[in-house]
């Protein structure tokens, strides 16, 4: 999603405008990866090498917001918070793995 930052805000953006384009972006991309992630949660929930949450629902969007955050929509933050660029992708893959992992609870 870095890496494709600026056609993710472009796609973002028109998508509202462009029935087909909202149609392909929403529908076929980010709530496909949201329902996507949300069977690899409940598939590991069942096998026990993820903790138990409230709302799969909630937990999934809740990591694709947090990464899409990240990723995308922080830089075009209009007052950025300074900090060292590489230590954000590992800093949140700990604080997500360790939300959900098993024996952190």
């Amino acid at each position: 999603m870095a890496r494709n930052r600026k056609s993710l805000k472009l796609v973002d953006r028109c998508a509202l405008d462009h029935p087909e384009l909202a149609a392909a972006w929403f529908d076929e991309g980010r709530w496909a990866q949201h329902a996507a992630l949300m069977r690899y949660l409940e598939r590991r929930i069942a096998e026990g090498v993820l903790r138990p949450v409230t709302s799969i629902a909630i937990a999934a969007r809740l990591v694709l917001e947090t990464i899409a955050f990240w990723a995308v929509h922080r830089h075009w933050d209009p007052s950025p918070q300074p900090l060292v660029e590489e230590q954000v992708e590992p800093t949140l893959v700990e604080l997500v793995l360790h939300g959900l992992d098993k024996e952190s609870s």
